[in-house]
């Protein structure tokens, strides 16, 4: 463009112009303004912009003596990139405002059925999307799905879980519903929809205690016809279920095992990727260890599917060797039930029944704290009381044993401990 002319507009201090080359506002070249004055020894610049957006000199006087007063009384603006970012900031603090206030407006319907349950469909199995959408439609969204989610308060939590008490749930649901609740309003905070912690948190929004773990062991000879129960209908299933009792292994790290991960030669198994998020070695007894060797392939999944793909379930064989052995027969409460879980139950018991302490047995079934293992603390407290009544019954004999009578001088003498005696 070359160097730039500057031309002072008359009878306007600090305001000049300069010209287009080229471009054209009518019959005149397009003309840029700038202003310019000086308070307190600072001088103040301003470029303001080409007549053909609007500016003339006129208007750059008024933008001048706007400025200028600014400046002599301290406050903003004082240029045209002051008054800009005065303008963005005020622009941006009322799109703050706007966003606060339509989030306040979700509800906790709006926010679980449109954020919270479409995001869980890629983060969690689908057993468990579809069961978190039915607790959702029964109790949460009757009972808080038109709350906003910033107006929830305990009074509201306590309103679910009196709801479910009335309909006689179970401890285990009510848990798991407000669970949810939970969870919802923690990923609403994640994402800044709320600011405050889980108004759940309170004695009187607590879900009921309750004891929902499985504790079914198996008999040896239960365990036995079970195996022979599956094999007669799925060989497969059968070496699946006796790798679980006789290793501890869970049903899912059974499922994901490969064959590079099996160490006939040296009995051992290594066991990835794990519940607990921690590795280990699960150790084979000799029937594994042949069951392994008898096995052909020796590549990709130990145990794979019809397809060849990672079995996805526990098998319906299961359950139906279990029916026909009547192993549930009687039994109303499922956490006496015997399922696939139950072997693993099994092979801990056995540990400690046989005296193996409580952190061995966890090491050996993969537990992140040893509190998951102390729910086998009463078969080593059944193992303690054997042993004393044992020792009793060993002390016994020998104190019978001990009790000879003896004659001296011709008085009776009875040994009393072995090591006393007394003269009657």
């Amino acid at each position: 463009m070359g160097r730039r002319q500057w031309i002072s507009v008359l009878k306007k201090p600090g305001v000049r112009y300069y010209k287009h080359p080229t471009r054209k506002r009518g019959v005149n070249f397009d003309r840029h303004f700038e202003i310019r004055f000086k308070v307190n020894g600072e001088t103040f610049v301003s470029s303001l912009g080409w007549s053909s957006e609007g500016w003339t000199a006129e208007k750059a006087e008024s933008k001048r003596n706007q400025y200028k007063e600014n400046a002599k009384e301290g406050k903003r603006p004082r240029t045209i990139i002051e008054e800009r970012e005065d303008a963005e900031k005020e622009a941006r603090t009322k799109a703050d405002a706007e966003t606060i206030e339509q989030k306040k407006a979700v509800t906790f319907g709006e926010y679980f059925e449109k954020t919270y349950h479409p995001d869980a469909a890629v983060s969690k199995k689908h057993s468990t999307w579809k069961q978190e959408g039915s607790y959702y439609r029964v109790w949460l969204k009757p009972n808080i799905g038109r709350i906003r989610l910033v107006d929830i308060k305990p009074i509201h939590i306590k309103a679910v879980l009196s709801a479910m008490d009335k309909a006689g749930k179970a401890p285990r649901t009510i848990q798991a519903v407000l669970a949810l609740a939970r969870q919802v309003w923690n990923y609403a905070r994640s994402n800044d929809e709320v600011s405050s912690d889980w108004p759940g948190k309170t004695k009187a929004c607590k879900a009921p205690k309750f004891d929902n773990r499985r504790m079914r062991f198996l008999t040896h000879d239960e365990c036995e016809s079970l195996i022979v129960k599956l094999r007669e209908v799925s060989p497969q299933v059968a070496n699946i279920a006796l790798l679980s009792l006789d290793t501890g292994m869970r049903a899912g790290e059974i499922f994901s095992l490969i064959w590079e991960n099996v160490n006939m030669d040296a009995g051992q198994i290594r066991v990835m990727d794990t519940k607990s998020g921690k590795n280990r070695t699960a150790y084979m007894t000799d029937r594994v260890n042949d069951m392994f060797q008898a096995l052909e392939d020796d590549q990709g999944l130990v145990f794979p599917s019809n397809t060849g793909a990672r079995i996805g379930q526990i098998s319906a064989t299961v359950i139906r060797a279990i029916k026909a052995l009547g192993l549930n027969d009687g039994i109303t409460d499922s956490r006496n039930k015997a399922t696939f879980h139950s072997l693993r139950h099994t092979f801990a018991s056995r540990l400690v029944a046989n005296g193996t302490d409580l952190y061995t047995v966890k090491e050996l079934m993969g537990h992140s704290t040893l509190a998951m293992t102390e729910r086998y603390s009463h078969v080593s407290n059944e193992s303690l009381e054997l042993a004393v009544k044992r020792m009793e019954q060993a002390t016994a004999e020998k104190a019978t044993a001990d009790v000879i009578p003896l004659a001296v001088n011709g008085k009776k003498l009875v040994s009393v401990s072995g090591d006393r005696q007394a003269s009657r």
